[in-house]
């Protein structure tokens, strides 16, 4: 026997320690056929799925689309519709029996806002989101997708290396948590500081580095230029290394003249790390010890992905990269 939640949204999901715990179960089903469907509407407008808002028939999937928009949610830090949508539906005293009033254009692969997270995140997210019900996520699809399944996950799409450890291991559930924060945080932005090849201190700024999905690229953009033009796309500039072009991930201080030609007080070895390729190196230097570490372990993962044969692209297709 099965359960359909119908409430699912952030302030009914409980953290305790390692354990995750779902609340408030007062508009809860249990169900004997997961293919039979429910008439009455219910639940919270910003996190229901279409079919409640029309007014249709719904069923176990439904919860599945409220997920999606809790993990937009924590992925993006808003709903996936517009601001304007958010207002209508506060406004609404009932379900509406016509259509759903919500704007969800942002979910078009154009938007570039998918470009900060993983193609396996995208592809979660595109599958729990499906305005048809026929075209969503069931609970097996998601707990089979790759995002979940896989050890090692990377920006790119992840690679088929198996844990080696037990899955019930702490350290193989540490270790995927670390390698899947790195992959999304890289996506949005690691402020770092930047050295220049003259190798003088007072030409070191800090920088915005950034990983792009689509290209496999790490691009910088200048924290000043940030805060002069907050909407500056990232990748729409010459500051950019293809990782596939990158010969090494090399941390401290002598991989680089830019480093060498400073003063050794100025600047701590083990805070240092460089991106080197045939023709030039991207030199940054992190706040602290641990943050260089998580750059150069990270960053190399993302490099051998790159020189991988294929790699899945942002919709799961493969693509040649010779």
């Amino acid at each position: 026997m099965e359960s359909m939640r119908s409430d699912i949204k952030p302030e009914n999901i409980l953290l305790h320690k390692t354990s995750i715990k779902l609340a408030d179960f007062g508009l809860a089903k249990r169900i004997t056929d997961p293919s039979g469907h429910f008439q009455k509407g219910c639940g919270t407008p910003e996190y229901a799925a279409p079919e409640l808002l029309y007014g249709r028939p719904y069923g176990t999937k439904s919860d599945l689309f409220s997920l999606g928009v809790v993990m937009y949610v924590l992925l993006f830090g808003n709903f996936p519709f517009t601001v304007a949508s958010a207002a209508a539906l506060q406004r609404l005293d009932r379900f509406s029996d016509g259509e759903d009033i919500r704007d969800m254009s942002c979910l078009h692969p154009s938007n570039p806002i998918w470009n900060t997270v993983s193609a396996q995140a995208q592809e979660v997210l595109r599958g729990l989101l499906a305005v048809d019900p026929t075209d969503r996520y069931s609970a097996s699809d998601l707990l089979a997708h790759r995002w979940l399944t896989q050890g090692n996950v990377t920006p790119s799409g992840g690679c088929d290396v198996e844990p080696t450890l037990a899955d019930n291991d702490d350290s193989v559930r540490i270790q995927n948590c670390i390698e899947m924060g790195f992959a999304e945080l890289i996506c949005r932005g690691f402020e770092v500081l930047k050295h220049n090849q003259n190798g003088k201190t007072s030409h070191a700024h800090r920088t915005t580095l950034r990983y792009d999905v689509a290209t496999h690229s790490v691009s910088w953009t200048p924290a000043s230029t940030l805060h002069q033009h907050p909407k500056k796309h990232f990748k729409v500039h010459p500051r950019t290394i293809f990782l596939k072009d990158v010969v090494a991930v090399a941390s401290g201080c002598a991989a680089s003249r830019a480093f060498a030609k400073m003063k050794h007080q100025t600047i701590k070895d083990d805070h240092c790390l460089s991106l080197v390729t045939e023709s030039r190196t991207l030199d940054l230097e992190t706040e602290t010890k641990g943050q260089q570490t998580y750059l150069v372990e990270g960053l190399t993962r993302l490099v051998q992905m790159a020189k991988q044969p294929t790699l899945p692209n942002v919709q799961g297709n493969v693509i040649s990269t010779k």
